[in-house]
């Protein structure tokens, strides 16, 4: 007869056997999964190493204005600084114009009166020579002292708006406000100085209306 516990037994020992088996099949096709996965991850790392070795590193990459441009926008480039220019220079012509204008007009109405003043240096002069005639008679000299009154507030008058005599005796001479007529020498006074007025030099404000006619001192030479 046979041993049921010894069948038993044998059929135990063949079952844990097969587990075994089993159980090494499955760990052998996990580590080949395993090898597997890693095997792709080195292929992706690799592929990742050669596409950066591929790019160029920033410092190579040629900077944007460095570009070359094409022909049109070469053009278009030139079309525009020429444009610019073109307006700067517009510009400062129509700034130098209303500089022009307005120191025009300032002018104009700063000496407005200036031709009125012109007109009336006739009268002035008459006046002079009438103060200047001779006062000896007291007939006259009622009628001359008047006429000073008269001659001195019109005087007044028209210093007050801006008209001044631009020469007097002893006044160093001045071409810009005195012409010359004759010569003295007087080595008693300065030289250059005027010694005699002919006919009174006017100005309204900075504008010489007549320059005075004069004799000027001259004592050395050239």
């Amino acid at each position: 007869m046979s041993d049921p516990d010894g069948k038993e037994k044998e059929d135990l020992s063949k079952d844990f056997e097969d587990e075994i088996i089993e159980n090494g099949n499955v760990e052998s096709t996990i580590k080949e999964d395993g090898n597997e996965v890693e095997a792709e991850e080195d292929d992706l790392a690799e592929e990742e190493t050669t596409s950066d070795d591929d790019a160029l590193p920033e410092d190579d990459m040629p900077p944007e204005e460095d570009l070359p441009l094409d022909e049109e926008t070469t053009t278009l480039a030139e079309q525009l600084s020429n444009e610019k220019e073109k307006y700067l220079r517009l510009y400062a012509d129509f700034d130098n114009f209303r500089r022009r204008t307005a120191r025009e007009k300032a002018d104009i109405y700063e000496y407005a009166n200036a031709p009125l003043m012109e007109k009336l240096l006739s009268i002035l002069d008459t006046f002079g020579h009438a103060l200047s005639a001779n006062t000896d008679t007291s007939a006259n000299a009622a009628f001359l002292e008047g006429f000073e009154m008269t001659i001195k507030n019109l005087t007044e008058i028209l210093e007050a708006e801006g008209l001044k005599q631009n020469a007097q005796v002893g006044q160093k001479f001045d071409p810009n406000f005195h012409n010359a007529i004759a010569l003295d020498m007087d080595t008693s006074q300065e030289d250059d100085v005027i010694t005699e007025i002919f006919l009174a030099g006017y100005q309204y404000k900075d504008k010489v209306l007549r320059p005075a006619l004069v004799k000027v001192n001259k004592i050395t030479k050239n």
